[in-house]
């Protein structure tokens, strides 16, 4: 395994360990409104949330009326994403992939956040 897997392997583990979801809804979750805000999403565009955790950005898209996909590194978040997607009303594909090869086609979005 090459030092940047291994690095990488050691993130992972480290956003899935503990209570990141908390965490996030204490102090990520209003930053999700404002990049959403900022990035203009649209009824109707096609949003990816690279690095999505448990979809901050990812459910404002979605409430703003994007198709949205998240993918995160850490699929450990995504059962926390579900939920808060879910009581929101919204719909989010989580996929779990790595932001430097990321699991989508090349300009398949309009917004990428």
């Amino acid at each position: 395994m090459s030092t940047l897997e291994q690095l990488k392997q050691g993130t992972r583990a480290s956003w899935a360990a503990g209570d990141y979801p908390a965490i996030a809804q204490r102090q990520l979750w209003p930053v999700g409104q404002r990049v959403v805000t900022r990035a203009d999403v649209a009824p109707g565009d096609d949003v990816l949330d690279v690095a999505c955790g448990t979809g901050n950005a990812a459910i404002r898209a979605a409430q703003a009326g994007g198709r949205v996909v998240g993918v995160d590194l850490t699929p450990e978040l995504f059962a926390a994403g579900r939920q808060l997607a879910a009581d929101a009303g919204v719909e989010v594909e989580w996929v779990e992939g790595d932001a430097e090869d990321l699991p989508v086609d090349d300009e398949s979005f309009d917004v990428v956040v």
